[in-house]
């Protein structure tokens, strides 16, 4: 019994680090030929794998920077879409600038690229350790709200050269900056068409002022948006936005006052028709008032029924949430529809104030027609040059506005991605070339053996006889 525990013991001690060791630097000639044999082999067998397993592809970086994006908006409040970025006419435009339209098609390309959000690292390990708990701390919650501001346009080059899908995936993104800047930043405030002269308006002479006046209106409100957000621009013809808006409420005010001119000394060509019209005008407002009133009673009681949602915290506890989304939408909404009913009403006063003065005969005196005549021409005139101002203005705002709202961060650049485990294939490897230079030299060393005893027993033989 106590030889056999022997007999282990000794079994034991052979195959100890310190033995492997030792006979590998008793046979390390042999073991190094294995080993450089074998991590030749790794090599060799590596790179097939990793030719056989790589994939390439070209990526370029979009980046938005204008406010609103961080809540996954478009400049003009709308829902941001990512794949707008890739749309069918982006594509086509990348084709074209990259001088490849020939010879690849729209198809090919939609089948290659695709857009991928950027996770900030920071919010990727927020979103890791959520999949990994069933519980939200309220920095999590937070976190979670994260939308992404960067977008990657990426080009798979299965089927696409490296070359070429570098070139589709810049030209994309540029195509898509440019779109984008085009529908957000590149118009003038407002489209309005002015006639050049009073003898284009087909109507009389109330309805010519209401009209420039209703134009005024709207221009006046559009400068007035963009006098709050850039309080502090100025064209290069030296007017700010609030300048420029001023200017319009006074054209406008000259309108409403011409307007009453008109209607209270009877300088009209039909007065039928222009009670027709006035009474149009009334009826529509009126219709709209009551549409808007209806909307925004129903929006009211939301906003007063509306719940502030809450969250877990982790710690056995929940917090009311005090700013929500969806509730500062439903009173930013509310908000609005109450100063364009009270903006309707003003009008339908006006309106109606207009409709009870006009006299019941039209005193058709030769000198008030020609005042109100050239009135309108002198208003239009002035209308023309003030829209000339301010669309120059935007233009130069949007134009500076849209360099800074939109990029490309990063031009394109290739990336590829391999399966191939160089550490594991090396490692096995060099176990293998060890242990096929221990056994070489084994073999090695009972051939010079085998070689030894034939020689010693041919001596021994030659010697007997």
């Amino acid at each position: 019994m106590n030889e056999n525990n022997s007999q282990s013991a000794q079994q034991v001690e052979i195959i100890t680090f310190r033995k492997i060791w030792d006979i590998v630097k008793k046979y390390l000639p042999f073991v190094a030929a294995g080993v450089i044999v074998f991590a030749i082999i790794a090599a060799i067998f590596g790179t097939i794998w990793e030719t056989s397993t790589k994939q390439s592809y070209a990526v370029s970086t979009v980046s938005l920077e204008y406010s609103g994006a961080e809540n996954g908006k478009n400049p003009d409040g709308s829902a941001f879409d990512s794949q707008s970025i890739v749309s069918f006419s982006n594509i086509t435009d990348a084709l074209k600038n990259s001088r490849l339209n020939e010879k690849y098609s729209v198809a090919d390309v939609a089948d290659a690229v695709s857009v991928k959000a950027v996770v900030p690292s920071s919010i990727q390990k927020v979103l890791n350790s959520v999949s990994e708990n069933s519980e939200l701390t309220l920095e999590q919650f937070n976190a979670i709200k994260f939308v992404p501001t960067r977008f990657n346009v990426v080009v798979d080059c299965a089927k696409i050269s490296e070359n070429d899908a570098l070139l589709i995936a810049d030209n994309i993104a540029k195509a898509f900056i440019s779109s984008f800047k085009t529908a957000y930043f590149g118009t003038t405030a407002f489209d309005i068409a002015l006639p050049s002269d009073i003898s284009d308006y087909d109507a009389d002479y109330l309805e010519m002022a209401d009209s420039l006046s209703l134009q005024l209106s709207a221009a006046r409100s559009a400068i007035t948006k963009y006098a709050a957000k850039a309080p502090d621009f100025i064209s290069s013809e030296n007017f700010s936005f609030s300048v420029l808006a001023s200017s319009f409420a006074v054209l406008q005010d000259n309108c409403d006052k011409l307007s009453s001119y008109i209607a209270s000394n009877g300088v009209l060509k039909d007065i039928d028709a222009t009670k027709d019209f006035l009474q149009y005008r009334l009826d529509n407002l009126t219709a709209q008032i009551a549409s808007k009133k209806e909307t925004l009673s129903t929006l009211q009681a939301l906003i007063d029924a509306y719940k502030y949602p809450t969250v877990n915290t982790g710690i056995n506890t929940t917090v009311t949430i005090a700013t929500s989304e969806i509730y500062n939408d439903m009173f930013k909404q509310a908000s609005a529809l109450s100063g364009e009913i009270e903006q309707l009403s003003a009008q339908n006063t006006n309106y109606t104030n207009l409709l009870n003065i006009i006299a019941s005969t039209a005193s058709v005196e030769p000198e008030k027609t020609e005042y109100v005549e050239n009135s309108l021409t002198s208003l239009i005139a002035s209308a023309s040059s003030a829209l000339a101002r301010a669309n120059n203005a935007m233009l130069q705002y949007n134009s500076a506005e849209g360099t800074r709202a939109i990029s490309v961060s990063n031009a394109a650049a290739m990336i590829s991605t391999s399966s191939t485990p160089w550490l594991l294939l090396f490692a096995l490897f060099v176990i293998a070339g060890i242990i096929a230079g221990i056994i070489a030299r084994g073999i090695f060393a009972a051939r010079r053996a085998k070689k030894a005893a034939n020689t010693s027993d041919f001596a021994a033989e030659n010697a007997k006889e």
